[in-house]
């Protein structure tokens, strides 16, 4: 009797487990079906019962991509039952519940569950140091897939960018570089000089590039531009394999540079302008091809890309043709009819690279004009202390054919700027070494104007700032 008793409450366990598994994957299939956020939210406060820890990582993945996407602020709707908010309440109650009852989550699990929670808006403290904590027991089991999606959830998350939870991440993923894809490639290259991994594990670079060149063919025209960035931001590409690896991204993409979307080349001007690429001759040949196709294209460039676009080749160190000088005027030209919507902090790199390219006979005189008027309008307002001393150092490098008014505009807007932005914090040498130059312009009396506002800035060798009782 004792063994019928032992064998029917196996089977009974079997069954329980037979129906949970269907059951997790009729939910999967009703999540995966939801059209919006507001239907899943519905779904998983109805049911939450039932969600078993894949879907209750489905359901947080989701509810993360819908949100994401939504170009409005969610406004709660007139149901309680169907409001994400609490549906990402929920979830998170479950999924602690889970974690005390398993020892340790699927891998799969822990990495989804971290990508969404790393893109919802204050996540649950409770649960992101529970899933920490699981995750340094399973990453040595984690796939490419979970690999790439944590490093893309740890630029989000500050508690996975100790180094004890990268040097981790970095070791695991060198050691499974030979089975990530292309598209898991782009991620963790592109991630790689967020995290500096490639810093906690040395074989990480080569083991991705050896990789990455082995799937050069595979890659799509839109993601070599970032890989060929992230390259040149956390190493020497003169180093095998990653040699090898540029010259193969830069020749599969010369022929298919009309493939790349106004942002894609962008970005690859970008990558042509960092130190590591932009003395590489193998590097090259893509600039003219590339200029061309962007000054032929320039309308469709918004403020931020014609900005990336001109700092990028004024990085570039080669001599110009006719036809490249050509095409970055159309490109500079875009810049001065976007300027006005470009934010504060990027007009420096801006007006420093035109002044560059100025020099170079690529950028007429009259597109600094423009820029330096609408920079007088936008710097108006108060700047940061960095971007209004980067913007003072740029002043010298104007050329003298600059539009006297366009110059006059901008030495008074920075001076309200100066009045209104609190420099005292400052190191003195800082500030010193914007004034020097700016002696080069001493005869403008706007100039003058300027420079007497921030020698008041400037911290007395007491203690305190120029202002005050001691000016007065």
């Amino acid at each position: 009797g004792g063994g019928g008793k032992e064998g029917g409450e196996v089977e009974g366990g079997r069954q329980a487990k037979t129906i949970q598994k269907a059951i997790g994957h009729v939910l999967f299939r009703a999540i995966m079906q939801c059209e919006d956020a507001e239907k899943l939210s519905k779904l998983v406060i109805a049911r939450i019962q039932d969600f078993d820890p894949q879907a209750v990582s489905t359901a947080f993945f989701r509810l993360a991509v819908f949100l994401e996407r939504s170009s409005l602020p969610f406004k709660l709707p007139s149901d309680a039952h169907s409001n994400p908010t609490v549906a990402i309440d929920v979830l998170s109650i479950r999924a602690l519940l889970q974690i005390e009852e398993a020892s340790v989550l699927d891998p799969s699990e822990i990495s989804l569950t971290l990508w969404a929670l790393a893109r919802l808006h204050a996540p649950n403290a409770q649960l992101l140091e529970a899933l920490g904590e699981q995750l340094l027991l399973s990453l040595p089991y984690f796939s490419p897939e979970d690999l790439s999606s944590t490093m893309e959830a740890a630029t989000r998350l500050p508690m996975l960018q100790e180094a004890h939870v990268c040097t981790l991440l970095a070791e695991q993923s060198a050691a499974q570089a030979p089975q990530f894809t292309a598209p898991l490639l782009t991620v963790a290259l592109a991630h790689l000089p967020l995290l500096r991994l490639h810093l906690l594990s040395p074989s990480l670079l080569p083991a991705l590039s050896r990789r990455a060149l082995a799937l050069a063919s595979d890659f799509p025209p839109s993601a070599i531009p970032q890989v060929l960035f992230s390259l040149a931001s956390v190493g020497s590409v003169e180093q095998p394999p990653q040699l090898s690896l540029v010259l193969a991204l830069c020749a599969a993409l010369e022929s298919r540079v009309h493939d790349l979307t106004p942002k894609d080349m962008a970005v690859l001007l970008a990558a042509l302008g960092q130190p590591l690429l932009r003395d590489a001759t193998h590097a090259l040949p893509l600039l003219r091809p590339l200029l061309l196709l962007a000054a032929h294209r320039a309308p469709s460039f918004g403020p931020p890309e014609a900005a990336q676009c001109v700092t990028g080749i004024a990085r570039v160190r080669r001599e110009m043709r006719a036809d490249e000088r050509g095409a970055v005027a159309v490109l500079a030209d875009r810049v001065g009819s976007t300027v006005a919507a470009l934010q504060a902090d990027l007009l420096p790199g801006v007006l420093w690279a035109l002044c560059v390219l100025h020099q170079r006979e690529a950028v007429p005189v009259h597109i600094l004009d423009t820029v330096c008027t609408q920079c007088a309008h936008t710097v108006a307002e108060k700047l940061s202390p960095d971007t209004l001393l980067v913007l003072l150092s740029i002043l010298p490098s104007l050329p003298p054919q600059i539009d006297d008014h366009a110059l006059a505009l901008l030495l008074r807007a920075l001076t309200q700027s100066a009045l209104a932005t609190r420099l005292h914090h400052l190191h003195p040498e800082r500030v010193q070494a914007v004034l020097e130059p700016l002696q080069t312009l001493a005869h403008r009396p706007e100039v003058q104007e300027l420079v007497a506002v921030l020698q008041r800035q400037l911290p007395l060798e007491g203690g305190g700032s120029g202002e005050g009782e001691g000016s007065a």
